[in-house]
C-alpha cells in the first residue's frame, strides 16, 4: 500500500510477532494487529524497538535537492593506485606462469 507503520511488540507474549500492533508513523491511534489486521488498542505493555523497526519516511520533495557526493581527488588517486597494483601483479603472475 506504500504506507509506513511503527510496529509495537509485547515481549512478554509467547510469540511477540503474532501479538504485534502496527500504527501509522508517530501515532498511537488507528492501530491494528499485524496478523489479521483487526483493530487494536496500544497499551503500556507494548514497546517500539527504535532504530530497528522504526520507519523513517522521506517525501520526493525532501529528496529533490539531494546531490550525490563527489569523491575527493586523494580517494580517486588511491583507487587508481590500487587498480594499477592489481594489474601489475596480474601481469607478473602471467609472466612467471609462462
Amino acid at each position: 500500500s506504500g504506507t509506513q507503520f511503527d510496529v509495537y511488540f509485547r515481549m512478554s507474549a509467547a510469540d511477540p510477532f503474532a501479538a504485534s500492533i502496527q500504527c501509522p508513523i508517530d501515532q498511537i491511534t488507528n492501530c491494528f494487529f499485524t496478523t489479521g489486521l483487526a483493530p487494536a488498542t496500544l497499551t503500556g505493555d507494548y514497546s517500539l524497538l527504535p532504530g530497528v523497526l522504526h520507519a523513517y519516511a522521506a517525501s520526493a520533495q525532501d529528496l529533490a535537492g539531494y546531490v550525490m557526493p563527489v569523491p575527493e581527488p586523494g580517494s580517486m588517486l588511491l583507487v587508481g593506485l590500487g587498480l594499477a597494483a592489481l594489474g601489475a601483479q596480474g601481469a607478473r603472475r602471467r609472466s612467471l606462469a609462462s
